[in-house]
């Protein structure tokens, strides 16, 4: 849910076949309003996906709440998230997060030792090659010296995925979105929203908007609510960062 209120739609699980998602882009093409999310998948890649509903005439706005940054480098994710919208006509939320730790360890030669500088490199890279700049710094964690090729295709937002004031003041200063999930509409409003404002008033900037997920569940005789929410949340509820 946005600042202004509109309801989007995000199938929380990593889907193995685009008729997973069908339903969900159906009827957001027939509302004529919202944003379908999806979160990364490692089964049917995120872009993927989207370029599916794309090609099967699916012209709908679309984000991803959160992709992992170890996964691909800001060159790619620019292309990536570029593609999504050339293809949809529309414009797309290019969410981003740094991933577990445990998950970085996984991929990378060693975990962010600093997340905020390495989302900051990562953020600012895509940000400038979007914008149809040249992208160059040698960082800490993410060196770049690119240009993308040129292409007509609708606006990219850049997400980041937002847990604590720290990334949410880095945020501000940053990105179009911030993306929550798991967070409660107290905490939004009473220390993520103001450490927003903080970072975008040190950049000279407006706020990002929140885009926060909420998981629900209809409420049917016979219905175990506790594993529903297992299998919405599960794998973050085990996490040890959340």
């Amino acid at each position: 849910m946005t600042s202004t209120h509109n309801t989007s739609i995000m199938y929380p699980i990593q889907p193995s076949s685009t008729g997973q998602i069908l339903p969900f882009a159906r009827l957001l093409q027939r509302r004529g309003a919202g944003r379908l999310w999806l979160g990364q998948s490692l089964r049917l890649d995120t872009h993927q996906l989207f370029a599916a509903l794309a090609g099967m005439g699916y012209r709908i706005p679309m984000g991803s709440g959160v992709t992992l940054a170890p996964l691909r480098h800001p060159y790619d994710a620019a292309v990536q998230a570029r593609s999504v919208a050339a293809l949809s006509g529309a414009p797309y939320v290019a969410g981003i997060g740094p991933a577990a730790p445990e998950f970085q360890d996984s991929l990378l030669p060693e975990r962010y030792a600093k997340p905020l500088t390495a989302m900051r490199e990562y953020m600012t890279s895509m940000r400038e090659l979007l914008d149809g700049g040249l992208a160059r710094r040698d960082g800490a964690y993410h060196s770049i010296d690119a240009q993308l090729i040129a292409l007509d295709a609708p606006p990219v937002e850049l997400g980041l995925g937002v847990l604590r004031p720290r990334m949410a003041t880095m945020a501000g200063a940053v990105a179009d979105v911030a993306v929550t999930w798991m967070t409660p509409a107290h905490y939004i409003a009473d220390t993520l929203v103001p450490a927003l404002a903080k970072g975008a008033a040190a950049a000279d900037r407006a706020a990002p908007r929140v885009a926060t997920v909420i998981h629900v569940a209809v409420a049917r005789p016979g219905r175990d609510i506790r594993l529903a929410a297992r299998r919405g949340a599960g794998a973050h509820l085990s996490a040890a960062h959340y």
